[in-house]
């Protein structure tokens, strides 16, 4: 029957030492023997393998005062630790001696003990200077450590570390944390509140915070890339330009009250679905990196102000964009997109877009429908034409489309009352729309040149951006009074092309039928049976040129 006994109680006795038999008793899971005289403990605890609950004290050779200790659960602290206990005497002995010894120099070395956690008598000693534990088995190290506040140096390489406290912050003497060979994922931000700590050495771990382009720059870099993220905690705004960043630290995500981010300038290829959950963002700066897309999720970040996306790779913006409803600036240069979604539409607080050297072919019509648009950059994209909608939005006041494709633009120009700049250098467009003369009031800079432009001539375009506009209003009137009166000594050619751009004048009733009718000196003027135009130039010469 005393073979199968699972508890047993021996304390408040006289033992010296523990009988022989005790070691049979393999089925023991409960040993409590404080309060004995024992002067050596027993080697044959080794045996005790079912052992889970252990009390014991050695009387002289305690370095704690006769601290006393009782597990009450499985992997509870232990003193001395059940995985010194169990490796017998000796290494007891040794433990209980470098603790002894630790109390006077401030050193304390536990390599290669077997440990599974910091013994709890460890942090009594608050004169430690050194804590070294290399190659153990310890998961945790429990916050309790902030009670080491003397400690300058702690070393805790081949461990199986998960995860590090906060409370490691309020080490205001450590100068340098080892954890190298680790299972560590993160490092807490708390760290960066050590101002003496300058080396940081955690090779050999699976860490994503920070990220493994910081940690290669050294100690340094990452205490700078610490802090700036503990003070985006209270600032509510990020900067991470020119860090190397190779991908989107996710643990930036956690950070919800965030208003403005900066990751410019980095190498990062994509940016994490987890984005959306940055809901309180209002700029957002991801320029110079090497984007190839954006998460449909960035949609969700319905507070943006301002977005900037230049110099990366985009081909396309995913729809969900449109729901940046009070989106004021977007900027979206040097990329590779053929398309702006037509989803922009929604975006009725927008005041600019630039959008300059991509691969857009065609503008969306719901760009017409952008109440607030005042500027619209599209230089050198692959544009061979715009949507009549584009001039359509209500106070559009500026709009750049140089080194592009157009070789036409359209009528609706003339509703565009508010454009004031409009440079259309380097394209293929051989005429302009009449219409253009109706916004004469507020255009003051027309770029035309690079243009095979017909239609003004050439003696007029050349003139400028009022001479322009004038013979256009010129013309756009002669459909109306069906003759065009155009006075200028210095004009070279005959404006041939005067019947092009009056491009459907109203039709006259009457006439022979024949395709030609003449005036009243007999002059022939040209008709046909849809478009009849009566046209008359009036040349003024001065006396002194008869």
């Amino acid at each position: 029957m005393i073979d199968s006994l699972t508890q047993l109680w021996l304390s408040h006795n006289s033992l010296q030492l523990l009988p022989f038999e005790l070691y049979k008793l393999t089925n023991l899971t409960e040993l409590l023997c404080t309060q004995n005289p024992l002067l050596a403990l027993p080697a044959g605890l080794l045996r005790l393998t079912n052992l889970k609950k252990l009390a014991i004290e050695v009387y002289d050779l305690t370095v704690l005062t006769k601290l006393r200790f009782v597990m009450d659960e499985v992997e509870s602290l232990r003193i001395p630790p059940k995985a010194i206990v169990m490796g017998g005497e000796g290494i007891v002995l040794n433990y209980i001696k470098r603790v002894h010894a630790a109390r006077q120099t401030g050193n304390l070395v536990l390599d290669k003990m077997g440990l599974r956690a910091i013994p709890v008598e460890i942090f009594l000693l608050t004169n430690l200077t050194r804590l070294k534990m290399v190659d153990n088995e310890i998961q945790e190290l429990p916050g309790e450590i902030e009670q080491l506040a003397n400690l300058k140096q702690l070393i805790l390489d081949q461990n199986e570390l998960k995860d590090l406290p906060d409370e490691l912050g309020k080490l205001d003497s450590l100068e340098m944390l080892s954890v190298n060979a680790n299972l560590l994922e993160f490092l807490p931000l708390a760290l960066c509140q050590c101002d003496n700590l300058s080396q940081l050495m955690v090779a050999q771990n699976k860490l994503e915070t920070p990220p493994p382009e910081i940690v290669a720059e050294g100690t340094q870099a990452i205490m700078v890339y610490m802090r700036t993220l503990k003070e985006a905690e209270i600032y509510k705004r990020l900067d991470l330009r020119e860090m190397g960043l190779g991908f989107f630290p996710r643990e930036i995500c956690t950070l919800t009250i965030l208003i403005d981010l900066s990751l410019a300038s980095n190498e990062m290829r994509t940016i994490p679905p987890d984005i959306g959950l940055l809901t309180n963002i209002t700029k957002l700066k991801l320029a110079d990196n090497i984007l190839s897309q954006l998460p449909k999720e960035i949609g969700e970040l319905v507070e943006l102000l301002y977005v900037d996306v230049s110099q990366n790779e985009l081909q396309y913006l995913p729809h969900e964009v449109g729901e940046w409803r009070n989106l004021i600036r977007f900027k979206a240069d040097e990329n590779a997109l053929r398309e702006l979604p037509a989803s922009i539409g929604n975006w009725q607080e927008c005041i600019e877009i630039e959008a300059q050297d991509n691969a857009l072919r065609t503008l969306p019509r719901s760009i017409g429908s952008m109440a607030k648009l005042k500027k619209l950059v599209v230089n050198d994209c692959e544009l061979s034409i715009f949507p009549d909608e584009v001039f359509m939005a209500p106070v559009l006041e500026l709009l750049h489309a140089d080194g592009n494709q157009l070789q036409e633009l359209p009528s609706s120009i003339g509703r565009a009352s508010r454009l004031g700049t409009l440079t259309l250098t380097s394209n293929k467009i051989r005429r302009l729309p009449i219409e253009i003369g109706k916004c004469r009031k507020n255009l003051k800079e027309l770029a035309l040149t690079g243009n095979p432009i017909q239609a003004p001539p050439r003696d007029v375009w050349t003139k400028g951006t009022l001479a322009t506009l004038e013979f256009c209003q010129h013309v756009l009137a002669a459909r109306t009074k069906q003759e065009f009166i155009y006075s200028d000594r210095n004009i070279g050619t005959y404006p041939i092309d005067i019947e092009l751009l009056v491009d459907m004048p109203p039709v006259r009733k009457g006439g022979n039928g024949t395709g030609e009718e003449r005036d009243s000196e007999g002059s022939a003027v040209t008709c046909d049976a849809h478009v009849r135009v009566y046209v008359c130039v009036y040349v003024c010469v001065e006396a002194e040129d008869v």
